[in-house]
């Protein structure tokens, strides 16, 4: 964040955090841990677009990567097949896909992200559609 241009928030974050984590403890913890949600979402803010891209690719490449190793422990046959991705592919922030279908992810042919981006897109309206409400208090999720 200091780096492109969120130093003041971050210290805003900070002194924040050392209160509320001061208050949580009944004062016996000092410290400015700020939680990696936050923390994340603060960042993305400030991030310019080729760094997204990179965030995006390295978030969606582990997701995949996690949910492959684990399809053959998966209980629903239909996860088995050619497709184990079929299940989660909803699960991702669908601003992470936005970023990968940038120039600058420069994601190459054969590269299992962009078979991935290839697969949401095809049904994009099915997997936004599966999607949970991201909160049922009337407040902005953090990615608007």
């Amino acid at each position: 964040m200091r780096r492109f241009g969120g130093k003041k928030r971050l210290d805003e974050l900070q002194r924040e955090a050392e209160k509320l984590n001061l208050e949580a403890s009944g004062g016996r913890v000092r410290s400015n841990w700020i939680e990696p949600e936050t923390l994340f979402w603060e960042a993305w803010r400030v991030l310019p677009g080729g760094e997204k891209a990179a965030i995006a690719r390295e978030v969606i490449g582990s997701f995949v990567a996690r949910v492959e190793a684990a399809a053959g422990m998966d209980p629903r046959r239909t996860s088995r097949k050619e497709d184990p991705m079929e299940w989660h592919r909803h699960r991702i922030l669908p601003i992470l896909w936005d970023f990968l279908d940038r120039p600058e992810a420069g994601l190459k042919p054969g590269d299992p992200v962009r078979r991935e981006l290839e697969a949401w897109k095809a049904d994009r309206n099915k997997y936004l559609s599966m999607r949970p409400v991201y909160s049922l208090l009337p407040i902005e999720p953090p990615w608007k």
